[in-house]
C-alpha cells in the first residue's frame, strides 16, 4: 500500500505551483476550499503511524509536503523502524545532501524533483 505522508507543510522556497501560493495568482475570484489551518508540523505521534505501517509487508513510503526534508528527523526514524519496499521524496532538491548516506543504501529513495 501507499503511504502518503505529510511531516510539514512549511517550506524552504517560495514556488509559485504549491498548492497554496499558486492559488494567490488567480485572486480573489477562484472559488477554492483550501485548508490554510493546516498545522506546518504534523501533531500525532510517530510510533503510532510506525505501528500503522509495519501492519503492512510491503509498504510505500511517499513523503510529501511542504518539504519533507526539513522534518528529516523523523523522516528517518520512520524508515529506521519501518521495512519500506521502497522510498519516494517528493522534494524541490535543495535539501538532497542533508539524507544520511547509510540511509539511502539500506533503504533505497525515488526521489520526485520539482523544478522552478
Amino acid at each position: 500500500m501507499n503511504y502518503y505522508i505529510t511531516l510539514t507543510t512549511k517550506c524552504n522556497m517560495y514556488c509559485s505551483y504549491c498548492y497554496g501560493k499558486s492559488c494567490e495568482d488567480f485572486g480573489n475570484n477562484l472559488e477554492l476550499n483550501i485548508d490554510y489551518a493546516l498545522p506546518q508540523k504534523i501533531n500525532y505521534a510517530i510510533k503510532d503511524l510506525i505501528d500503522f505501517i509495519n501492519q503492512d509487508p510491503e509498504p510505500t513510503l511517499i513523503f510529501y509536503g511542504g518539504e519533507p526534508i526539513l522534518e528529516l528527523e523523523n523522516m528517518e526514524k520512520i524508515m529506521k523502524n519501518t521495512a519500506p519496499y521502497r522510498c519516494i521524496l517528493q522534494t524541490n532538491g535543495t535539501l538532497l545532501d542533508k539524507l544520511d548516506r547509510c540511509l539511502i543504501l539500506e533503504h533505497p529513495i525515488i526521489t520526485s524533483k520539482n523544478v522552478i
